[in-house]
């Protein structure tokens, strides 16, 4: 688990600065990775379940965009920016100490993943009993 918690981190330092905020649409852009960051006050306030979490994502409408999902656990772990609390991309708007569903589940099912910001780690575990951030995207 350490490594990937520092293989998430090179990401992050890899291709860091590939971000830009749209106050208008309360979205942030990852031009590098043509993806569409949910950043609105819901992602930073609100915490849900991961079954909520998934649907939420998938009935979300932002700014008259739609087909958003759960992020993987490598493009959660990209936004995370150690340098900063949260420590997430400063592109970011919204957000709050703690953790954030990613979409990854392990093979049996019994072991979710989820990245907290509070200090920019990776965690799998038994996630089911517990309510986190909801950080949508989709593909741009």
């Amino acid at each position: 688990m350490k490594f990937l918690v520092f293989y998430l981190m090179f990401i992050s330092f890899l291709f860091g600065g590939s971000f830009a905020r749209d106050d208008g649409r309360d979205v942030v852009v990852d031009n590098l990775h043509n993806l569409v960051w949910q950043d609105d006050v819901f992602s930073a306030t609100q915490k849900l379940s991961f079954k909520n979490g998934v649907a939420y994502c998938h009935t979300l409408a932002l700014s008259d965009m739609r087909e958003w999902r759960l992020p993987t656990p490598i493009e959660l772990g990209s936004l995370v920016d150690t340098t900063r609390t949260p420590t997430i991309e400063s592109a970011f708007k919204h957000s709050a100490d703690g953790g954030y569903w990613t979409d990854g589940k392990s093979a049996s099912g019994n072991e979710l993943e989820w990245v907290d910001f509070t200090f920019g780690t990776y965690h799998k575990g038994d996630g089911y009993g517990k309510a986190m951030f909801v950080r949508c995207v989709r593909n741009k």
